[in-house]
């Protein structure tokens, strides 16, 4: 995965004159793979937002997040050196769909920006597998059947979540590519968040809801984050992939794995999403 950034380690600017996500700013998680760019590309009729959408621009797992904050190359001052050049009380965000499920992500994040507002826009898991497989089909980095991917997953992946917590810095390509099930454990990620920010913090919206009503969803987000209401002309959705349907047994088979822990995220959140269970 390439890693963008746009920091001169040339210049180095003082922090306070950097936009940072955290004082009335913004952070987001946008699970892999769900249309995120619809959300994101909203803001850019904002004139009070700033959204950096350049997916994959800054990575938790570059190991730039390792070096000191005092190292111009590191640290926060790298963090904040993807900012743009202001300090005029505009709110600053950024997107990126690696944070939720990286173990390290959260006490990351408290460290940085500690008062930043967290997004995490969720999907079914059952569909967010099948489309993150073609995402990594398309790519050319996923030879096997979806089927033979699902069942490969435990055995590709083994060891690794407990590589990266272990060993700040550390890249998995298997943790990356492959985490079609892992990934849709929703209830397990959010509590790592839960455990290190204050609810209040934390807005979780469905993609149901974004596509059923997506002035809403975009209207939630705005009071979420302190921002004047706004309305657009459209919401159009920026991204979408045709590709084959899953077959009935192994969208029953996944249906069944997910039930369990779709319950537990029903029962943190306060709130039943309607995710096809395996009587659906």
């Amino acid at each position: 995965m390439e890693t963008v950034t746009a920091f001169d380690a040339n210049v180095v600017v003082p922090e306070e004159e950097r936009a940072l996500p955290g004082r009335r700013e913004t952070y987001a998680e946008l699970v892999r793979r769900l249309s995120h760019q619809s959300v994101v590309k909203h803001f850019d009729a904002y004139a009070d937002i700033d959204w950096d959408a350049e997916e994959y621009r800054i990575d938790p797992d570059d190991p730039r997040w390792e070096l000191g904050c005092d190292d111009v190359l590191g640290g926060t001052a790298w963090y904040r050196g993807q900012f743009p050049l202001r300090n005029d009380g505009r709110i600053a965000g950024e997107a990126s769909p690696g944070y939720l499920f990286h173990p390290l992500a959260p006490e990351r994040v408290r460290e940085t920006v500690p008062d930043a507002k967290l997004i995490v826009l969720l999907r079914d898991p059952v569909d967010r597998a099948l489309s993150h497989y073609h995402h990594e089909a398309a790519l050319g980095r996923e030879p096997l059947s979806f089927e033979d991917a699902i069942d490969a997953e435990p055995e590709r992946t083994r060891g690794e979540e407990e590589r990266l917590a272990r060993e700040p810095g550390y890249f998995s390509h298997a943790w990356w590519n492959y985490t079609y099930r892992a990934r849709g454990l929703y209830a397990d990620q959010l509590e790592r968040w839960l455990a290190v920010f204050p609810r209040e913090q934390l807005l979780v919206v469905p993609s149901d809801d974004l596509s059923a009503d997506p002035g809403a969803a975009y209207a939630s987000v705005l009071a979420f984050l302190g921002a004047a209401p706004h309305r657009l002309d459209s919401y159009p959705r920026v991204f979408e992939r045709q590709y084959e349907p899953m077959a009935p047994e192994t969208r029953a088979k996944l249906a069944a794995e997910f039930a369990e822990p779709n319950r537990r995220l029903y029962e943190l959140l306060g709130r039943d999403f309607g995710w096809q269970g395996p009587e659906g």
